[in-house]
């Protein structure tokens, strides 16, 4: 007998926990995400279980978790979002990757600093750029704080997370 895809969901979803969550007890990928197959392929459980109350998500939409838990199915914890809204919810929340961490990152939180103290010793904008191998206008954006807040203020040697302690 072939499970139709809601008694599939239904089947694999726990009751919920404590904070609402209700986890899937089914396979899930390397991120935690519940994968079910279903039309010949792997989707994302999550995913169906919007789909299945909400219809087809438009395109260039994603559907996200308030709760953070990836294997969660809760509708209440979904929601639909563009990619700069995740990116967004990931950073407000603390879980994007930054600096050395982010896979694009060509500095280290030290060259940032050392960017930051050769201008305040009065190095010119062009020969801290040679240096680094970067753009003048990206050392004016580190010196400015607009990239690499996170580490120090401008002008400053001292990491931010060490600063008042």
């Amino acid at each position: 007998m072939n499970e139709t895809l809601a008694e599939k969901l239904r089947a694999r979803t726990a009751p919920a926990d404590d904070k609402g969550c209700m986890l899937w007890k089914g396979m899930r990928n390397a991120k935690g995400y519940g994968l079910v197959s279903h039309e010949q392929r792997k989707q994302k459980a999550h995913r169906l279980v919007w789909e299945g109350m909400h219809g087809e998500v438009p395109e260039g939409m994603f559907v996200l978790h308030r709760c953070d838990t990836p294997s969660c199915v809760n509708l209440l914890h979904l929601w639909l979002g563009t990619a700069a809204e995740n990116s967004a919810d990931m950073a407000a929340k603390g879980r994007s990757k930054r600096g050395p961490e982010h896979h694009n990152s060509r500095f280290t939180a030290e060259q940032i600093i050392e960017i930051r103290e050769m201008r305040r010793r009065g190095l010119r904008w062009q020969e801290v750029s040679e240096r680094f191998g970067i753009r003048k206008q990206y050392v004016y954006k580190i010196w400015r704080n607009e990239v690499w807040a996170w580490v120090g203020e401008p002008g400053c040697l001292v990491p931010r997370e060490l600063l008042g302690k």
